[in-house]
């Protein structure tokens, strides 16, 4: 077993990174004001190291693989900054090939759990919505990125990346499951995050496996990001689930990235 500990300092490092500022993980009040008992931690900065340790448990032989491996997260119960958390192996069996667990260590309970397996290619990225970022914000965040999480693979930048895309890109505000959530001075999916209780309570990332490698830098110039369509059950005031989606291609490789979110007053 691993111990993960997080503080404020992660805080900011994710936050600057990914541009996730939702006042729960900064400002205790805020935290408090929504149901929470301290500082959340980011779901996706834990998954940082949660994934790393599957990815870990891959069988060898998969390290020259061409196909498609699939990373599944649940995210049952908050992490707490300044507070320490197990990372194990979990259960790998039928077709899962490594899977990962963060438990309290005072009650043995499981927050977090990382399964990962190999599936069938991605669909089709024609006709896809596009998403913009230059070349020279691809560069700098890489950097800022290695220079942060040192050691990781291809897919995790990318994902990092398409999460980043996924809240910052006002793109996705012109989908119109998204556009019914916005309030007339909402600008921005943080505007909601702000207003309303938010769990991030799963993520499938589906990756060309050559991108489990530590590779250089990946070039700007040969990577395409999309926006995929969006799905909301709900209506945050009472309670809505909201899933976003996003897809790279670097090459001839393809990653997808869908996250699902709880919004406003949903019980687990």
């Amino acid at each position: 077993m691993t111990r993960l500990h997080y503080t404020l300092a992660d805080a900011k490092r994710w936050g600057a990174f990914s541009g996730d500022d939702n006042p729960i993980h900064f400002d205790l009040a805020a935290a408090r004001a929504m149901g929470g008992e301290s500082l959340s931690v980011h779901g996706m900065r834990a998954l940082l190291d949660v994934k790393q340790d599957a990815q870990r448990r891959l069988p060898s032989s998969l390290s020259n693989t061409e196909g498609y491996l699939k990373c599944l997260v649940r995210l049952r119960q908050p992490l707490w900054c300044d507070t320490d958390w197990l990372l194990a192996s979990g259960v790998a069996k039928n077709r899962v090939l490594s899977a990962a667990t963060v438990s309290d260590p005072q009650n043995d309970e499981v927050c977090l759990s990382c399964q990962m397996s190999l599936v069938a290619e991605p669909e089709s990225l024609v006709d896809k919505q596009p998403s913009a970022l230059s070349p020279e914000t691809v560069l700098a965040l890489q950097s800022q990125f290695n220079d942060s999480w040192p050691d990781l693979a291809q897919w995790q930048f990318l994902d990092a990346l398409l999460f980043r895309q996924l809240i910052s890109d006002k793109a996705l505000l012109r989908q119109e499951s998204i556009a019914a959530l916005l309030g007339p001075e909402d600008i921005s999916l943080q505007d909601i995050f702000a207003r309303y209780p938010v769990l991030q309570t799963h993520q499938e990332v589906v990756f060309d496996a050559r991108l489990a490698q530590k590779r250089p830098l990946i070039d700007p110039e040969s990577l395409s990001l999309w926006l995929l369509p969006s799905l909301v059950v709900g209506q945050v005031e009472t309670g809505a689930v909201v899933r976003i989606a996003a897809a790279a291609q670097q090459e001839n490789m393809i990653m997808t990235n869908v996250v699902t979110l709880k919004i406003g007053q949903v019980t687990n």
